[in-house]
Parts: C-alpha cells; sequence; structure tokens
C-alpha cells in the first residue's frame, strides 16, 4: 500500500520545461528510523536536481546501532566503519554524511548538498550537532547546515555558502 512517485525521467523532463519554480522530491525515506544507510539503488536522484538535503534524526545519537534504531543497520556498518551494537556517535553521522556511498550518495555533481539535523530539541544535541558541522565543514563535501526540530517548525542554526 505505498504510493508511488514519478520516475526520475519524468521529473527530469518536467525540469526541463521550467514550468514550475520548484520541484520537491523525496528520494529516499528511512521507514521511521532517525538514521540510515542508502541500499544499492538509493537514492534515486533526478538528474536535474539543484538541491539536495541529507536528513539525520539527532534522536539516534548515543542508541545502539540495530534494525531498531537504523535502517539498513549492515550498510550503515559499512559505510561508518562500525560493528552492530555500537552506539551512534557524532563520528558515526560525520562518515555516513560524508562517505561516497553514505546520506549523498548518486547526487548529481552539480547538486548543492544541505544537512538537516532534525530533532535537536535540547543544548546537548544542539551541541552535538554543532560537533557534527565543525567535523563535516573541514570536508568542503556540504554547502549548508540546518539545526532544527522540524516537528515544532524550529530551526536553530542554519550556515550555508549560499549566504
Amino acid at each position: 500500500n505505498k504510493l508511488l512517485g514519478l520516475s526520475p525521467l519524468v521529473v527530469d523532463r518536467i525540469y526541463t520545461k521550467e514550468i514550475y519554480d520548484v520541484i520537491l522530491v523525496e528520494a529516499d525515506g528511512s521507514k521511521r528510523k532517525p538514521i540510515k544507510a542508502p541500499n544499492h539503488h538509493e537514492p534515486v536522484i533526478p538528474k536535474g536536481t539543484t538541491r539536495v538535503v541529507g536528513v539525520i534524526g539527532l534522536d539516534a545519537l548515543g542508541k545502539e546501532i540495530n534494525e531498531m534504531t537504523v535502517h539498513r543497520p549492515h550498510l550503515f556498518c559499512k559505510v561508518t566503519n562500525s560493528i552492530m551494537g555500537e552506539l551512534i556517535d557524532t563520528s558515526k553521522v560525520v562518515a555516513l554524511t560524508t562517505h561516497r556511498e553514505g546520506l549523498f550518495k548518486n547526487t548529481p555533481t552539480n547538486s548543492r548538498r544541505y544537512l538537516l539535523l532534525n530533532k535537536s530539541e535540547d543544548p546537548e544535541k544542539q551541541q552535538k550537532a554543532l560537533e557534527i558541522i565543525d567535523a563535516v565543514k573541514k570536508t568542503k563535501n556540504i554547502d549548508g547546515f540546518i539545526v532544527g526540530n522540524m516537528k515544532d517548525n524550529k530551526a536553530f542554526i542554519t550556515w550555508s555558502e549560499d549566504n
């Protein structure tokens, strides 16, 4: 009973017609888990994509790598050089974000990349988000960051090379 979207080719054809200012595509779900690693065929991103937002739930921090917390934990372990049962820390989030098979896998080369760190409702998670941002910024792989709590529609920290 899953809703199927348009194929990436159809989205690319719509994009080239220049009839919409913005086309928003959800390319990869995580089965309601705060963190995941993409499968071999994911994410399916149309070639005309200009911006990609990778989302990680900060509520994954401090939890074990297992089927309850991580969507596709075996792939997560491979990408982050971890083992099942280890605790998810900021270094694992950084690895997932920056690895070529990680969060931004299949992003077209001309696309800007933005990392959204969600569920930052308390100062401790906001501090962890800043640690992740500082580490990821060094790689120069990400164009901007958003730290917020989408449940309450609040953004606490935003930074972008666009500004």
